[in-house]
């Protein structure tokens, strides 16, 4: 399709100037080259390549210049390419047998900024368990705010007593470490009291929505074969007031255990388990909580479905630092104008939502002035950070599949900034590889891998997760 921004037919070219020099004599006159700058670029690369003689005859190498648009190449840019095509020749001179895909383009300190410099932190991993660390918050704050719903609060003191009970329960029923625990429940106080009563027996729960059709719950409970199933029947039918209300001696499945087992939609439309571990979840609150940043002070409203990866962070954040759960209901995700209420009657500091519900929100009038807003799950346009940035006192984008645990990279943004995927969260290392496996250079396209403590293992046979087109860059 014709466009007036690019040259029809192509927009790189070489040429191999392979054609001895001949000097112009002319009698009776001195003959001199002057060079003529145009200062017009024809194309947007051009590359010219001429043979070198020596005084002998003999050939002497190679010279060029590279000639490129400016409004769409940087000078250095520019000076990179003509680096890395030298280092292509000079690699090929020396060994005429290696492959294209083999030379080294970048020099050690360029290989060392892309796999190193560029990457996340390696901080020590907090040895407790997301339950223990629940724990220790509910000790030291127990009669601040830990869930906040339109019904009332829920105190650090309340929901640990309710979570306790729950939990000897399940360990009467026969839960054991890593067992599978299904919670299919509506949103509400409930919910999340079944899914820390799970992780503090020691179990993974499985997060399955009563909203989604009866074929595909009937799917997950069948393939996670769950040892019990905590649905509005079962629950409403426990009576735990005879249970004990202190500290269960587990308090969770830290490190390398299982604390979730979530289904995503997979390739080919039919829901595959990720298993979540207790390390990688507590890593990424804790690289979350410092990035955001998020204190005791703070309010996040949990608007993401409770199957969706990234509502642990809406739950589970708060409940670490001792901030509160602003816990919205299904028929307030309905309501865009009751959602936005919602932020400024419960005073929330933090929400989080895809591009298309932020776009949503926008429209409906949301006042986020006083909010730090947290975009993800989709790509978010230029336009729409701009609108963000102006109306909320920060915004931050995330990034990074369910197989990596929630994001695996996040990026502060204003209004100025381009929409990148940021960098890498503690003990995480995200690479952009060839086809080869190696780092490409800065601004070239490749396949983004992603290594480190939220890595599901053995999820891809190759070292990390495979996950689109990216570019390289600071």
């Amino acid at each position: 399709e014709r466009s007036a921004s690019r040259h029809p037919l192509f927009q790189t070219l070489l040429v191999m100037q392979n054609n001895r020099r001949t000097s112009l004599a002319l009698e009776g006159l001195e003959v001199e080259e002057y060079p003529v700058d145009f200062r017009v670029a024809k194309f947007d690369l051009s590359l010219s390549v001429y043979e070198e003689f020596g005084q002998d005859g003999d050939r002497a190498g190679l010279g060029g210049h590279l000639e490129f648009a400016e409004d769409l190449f940087d000078r250095s840019t520019a000076e990179r390419i003509v680096r890395w095509y030298a280092a292509v020749l000079a690699e090929m001179a020396r060994d005429g047998s290696v492959r294209v895909g083999r030379v080294e383009l970048l020099s050690p300190g360029e290989r060392d900024q892309l796999v190193e410099g560029w990457n996340g932190p390696r901080v020590e991993a907090v040895p407790a368990s997301l339950a223990g660390l629940f724990e220790e918050q509910a000790a030291r704050s127990p009669e601040a705010p830990a869930i906040v719903t339109d019904e009332g609060v829920t105190t650090y003191a309340e929901l640990n007593a309710r979570v306790n009970r729950l939990a000897h329960d399940l360990v009467a029923r026969g839960v054991r470490v890593e067992d599978r625990v299904a919670v299919l429940l509506p949103r509400g106080v409930d919910m999340v009291v079944c899914a820390l009563a799970v992780l503090k027996a020691g179990a993974a729960y499985v997060p399955v929505d009563p909203e989604f059709p009866a074929e595909r719950i009937r799917y997950i409970l069948e393939d996670a074969r769950p040892r019990v199933v905590l649905d509005e029947d079962l629950v409403g039918r426990m009576d735990l007031t005879a249970r004990s209300a202190a500290n269960p001696e587990s308090v969770g499945c830290a490190g390398a255990g299982a604390v979730q087992v979530l289904y995503t939609s997979g390739s080919t439309g039919r829901p595959k388990g990720v298993t979540v571990t207790g390390g990688a979840l507590v890593n990424l609150l804790m690289s979350v909580k410092r990035d955001l940043p998020f204190t005791e002070h703070d309010r996040f409203l949990a608007s993401t479905t409770f199957g969706f990866d990234i509502s642990s962070i809406e739950i589970y954040l708060p409940l670490v630092c001792g901030g509160a759960t602003v816990l919205v209901t299904r028929e307030d995700l309905l309501d865009p104008r009751r959602l936005a209420g919602m932020v400024s009657t419960h005073g929330v500091t933090h929400m989080q939502a895809t591009p298309s519900l932020w776009s949503t929100l926008l429209e409906a009038g949301i006042d986020l002035s006083g909010v730090h807003v947290v975009t993800g799950g989709e790509p978010a346009t230029p336009e729409l950070v701009r609108a963000l940035a102006s109306a909320a006192r920060g915004v931050t984008n995330g990034y990074g599949p369910t197989e990596t645990t929630v994001y695996s990279t996040v990026c502060r943004l204003s209004a100025d900034d381009p929409v990148t995927i940021g960098t890498a969260i503690d003990n995480t290392r995200v690479y952009v590889l060839d086809g080869a496996l190696a780092p490409v250079p800065v601004g070239v396209a490749g396949e983004l891998y992603i290594a480190g403590a939220g890595v599901v293992r053995g999820y891809h046979e190759r070292p990390g997760l495979t996950a689109g087109r990216f570019v390289a860059d600071p």
